[in-house]
């Protein structure tokens, strides 16, 4: 996992509960834009943007991570 990655997990677990920011995630196999919504058990949970369906992605699986709204 790349040194931003673990940068940007490490910020978003300081963010309020109350506030979802919109994230980009993508892996080998995936891109999803969406609102964060949880990190557990090393893995982040977001809404996605275009169909509001949940998605959860273990960290190790993550090659790009980024903050695009708060």
């Amino acid at each position: 996992m790349p040194k931003e990655v673990k940068e940007t997990i490490a910020y978003l677990k300081t963010v309020p509960h109350f506030i979802h920011p919109v994230i980009t995630c993508e892996t080998d196999e995936q891109y999803y834009e969406g609102y964060f919504k949880s990190y557990q058990n090393q893995t982040i949970t977001l809404e996605t943007r275009d169909t509001f369906t949940t998605v959860s992605v273990h960290e190790k699986d993550i090659k790009h991570l980024a903050i695009t709204s708060l």
